[in-house]
């Protein structure tokens, strides 16, 4: 499997196009995604920026899997599993 583009990916304000379209940028200024949405206002900000989380939530979520313990180990496992195209 190809490995993601390494974090950290940012969404500047000057890479909100309009309502509809955000860029999201890796550490270089290099295109990660471009972002799409109808017309909600807000909602292509709001879905960037949580894409933009992706590479640091992988690596709390890998993180505290490596710890060991608690109920939300699975949900953790699944989510790791998600993001890494790979069954849990």
């Amino acid at each position: 499997m190809t490995e993601h583009t390494p974090g950290p990916w940012s969404l500047d304000e000057n890479d909100i196009r309009d309502e509809a379209q955000a860029v999201l940028t890796d550490r270089f200024g290099g295109t990660v995604a471009d972002v799409f949405t109808g017309h909600r206002h807000g909602e292509c900000e709001a879905n960037a920026r949580l894409i933009a989380a992706a590479p640091e939530l992988l690596d709390a979520l890998e993180y505290l899997v490596s710890l060991g313990g608690g109920d939300c180990l699975d949900m953790a496992r699944d989510a790791i599993a998600k993001a890494r195209g790979s069954k849990a």
